[in-house]
């Protein structure tokens, strides 16, 4: 009953279960209705029938049961008449004066002659057993007792349905109503947590993956606004760097490239901020000699870590020297840059028995490039190989 009352809280389930089961009743009512009159019909059918086989019966027996009544022959006639009324059933049989008569006769009741004209004698008076005629039509009664039960079956199916419709439909609807009402509140949707199975299950899941998917869209609209805005802040002092590195000839040769380098290293980076805003680098590319890619970075690496007591060494050959192929220059050096200051940073203190070097390396393998480079660092343990690349990821790296 908890669980009942539980259900008549909710309105669309009350409405549910309330319309299955006036359906379920007013139609068992219907075919209830409709087979009591068909049972009616057919018993006042068997009667009437039974009334005429009756009169039909006692027509030849009225002339000789009144002649012995009045000639006293009360023996006979007795004998006879209860003869009669257990061949057909009858419940009385009997010769009664025509003034004793009710005025109206029952339905099981059969008087001969039916027509009196006058008669102020004795008339048969017979009443027909109603128990033979009801056990005729029993059927009914126990059709009856089935719609009975039917009905019983059909509201507690209706139960177990609206149940069913709880439980499965209604009850993960209703939680996902409620983390809406979070989301309003800011909170952020998570509807994994709901009990669900089936389409239901695949419903919940598809509306979490579009949330998911828009706050990612969102994000990554706001790093690109954060991005384009970022790269047109960086213009206006890059272009008093740049201004300031036509006059550094009294700067040491490689002072001065190191210093243009990073300048123009500064600018492709705020070039393709500006362009892309976050959208595919590939897009970017172009043909570029990659031992050129390779030697600028290597040569500001020289100059930024040449106190670090770390050998660097671009081993280039002959044959990779003029190799071109289609890259995104500013992301190829971000790229290498990057490795290349992870493998200076994972170097141990400088001791006798210890060389601390980073050697490069291009080769040609096919259609696809190789490009290597091994340091002699504190290397990275195995169980965060598999999570090295991942974005945020780092080892022995200072905040």
């Amino acid at each position: 009953m908890k669980h009942f009352g539980g259900i008549l809280r909710f309105p669309i389930l009350r409405s549910i279960l309330l319309s299955q089961v006036a359906v379920v009743v007013l139609g068992l009512g219907t075919l209830y209705l409709a087979m009591y009159l068909v049972g009616k019909a057919n018993t006042e059918m068997a009667i009437e029938k039974k009334r005429q086989n009756l009169i039909f019966n006692l027509d030849p027996y009225q002339e000789k049961w009144r002649s012995w009544s009045m000639l006293g022959m009360n023996d006979s006639l007795s004998e006879e008449m209860s003869s009669f009324a257990k061949r057909h059933q009858l419940e009385s049989l009997e010769m009664v004066p025509y003034d004793e008569l009710p005025k109206e006769l029952a339905g099981l009741e059969v008087v001969v002659p039916e027509k009196r004209d006058g008669l102020t004698d004795k008339v048969i008076h017979a009443r027909i057993n109603g128990d033979g005629i009801s056990a005729i039509y029993a059927t009914n009664q126990l059709l009856k007792y089935l719609l009975l039960a039917l009905a019983v079956v059909f509201i507690s199916f209706t139960i177990l349905f609206t149940f069913f419709i709880r439980r499965k439909i209604y009850n993960p609807i209703f939680d996902l109503n409620k983390a809406f009402g979070k989301l309003n509140q800011g909170n952020q949707l998570n509807i994994k947590d709901i009990a669900a199975s089936g389409e239901m299950r695949d419903f919940l899941r598809n509306i979490q993956n579009l949330y998911n998917d828009k706050c990612e869209n969102d994000r990554l609209s706001a790093i690109g606004e954060i991005t384009s805005q970022v790269a047109h802040d960086i213009r206006s002092p890059l272009v008093a760097l740049a201004v300031a590195t036509r006059n550094i000839d009294s700067l040491p040769e490689e002072t001065r490239l190191l210093l243009r380098s990073a300048v123009q290293r500064i600018d492709d980076i705020a070039s393709n901020l500006k362009s892309t805003q976050r959208n595919s680098e590939e897009n970017q590319s172009s043909v570029q000699l990659v031992s050129g890619l390779i030697s600028s970075i290597v040569s500001e690496k020289r100059v930024q870590y040449k106190n670090s007591g770390v050998s660097l060494n671009w081993d280039l050959s002959k044959q990779e020297y003029g190799i071109f192929t289609r890259v995104n220059s500013t992301a190829f050096k971000r790229s290498l840059s990057n490795i290349l200051n992870n493998s200076f940073e994972s170097m141990e203190p400088i001791s006798e028995n210890k060389v601390n070097e980073i050697t490069i390396s291009l080769k040609s393998i096919g259609s696809r490039l190789l490009i290597s480079v091994v340091d002699t660092g504190c290397g990275i343990p195995t169980e965060l190989v598999g999570q090295i690349t991942r974005k945020g990821v780092s080892f022995r790296k200072e905040e």
